[in-house]
């Protein structure tokens, strides 16, 4: 029972950090944008930590074309796509 209480801790701690640093990423982004007026090219990125922290994926393995596939609680491969604001016209 302890191991499990203290996995369920590292677990909560894991998951603030992780929050904190998306966070911080977002606000670090908008103030460069500010002062430069462009974007960071962090896309990726931050679309696989919000899928992490929103949707409870996991990273799972990367992929020969360098594409990282999460792993759902199902224990199913997914692609997260994440779209820039330069791409303002989703397609179908």
């Amino acid at each position: 029972m302890f191991k499990s209480v203290m996995k369920q801790l590292k677990t909560k701690k894991l998951f603030i950090f992780k929050e904190q640093i998306f966070n911080s990423l977002i606000e670090n982004a908008k103030e460069y944008y500010s002062l430069t007026g462009r974007y960071l090219q962090i896309w990726g990125e931050l679309g696989e930590l919000y899928a992490e922290l929103e949707y409870g994926l996991k990273k799972g393995i990367r992929t020969l074309t360098t594409k990282v596939l999460m792993v759902s609680l199902t224990e199913k491969l997914v692609e997260v796509k994440t779209i820039s604001p330069f791409k303002n016209n989703i397609t179908k």
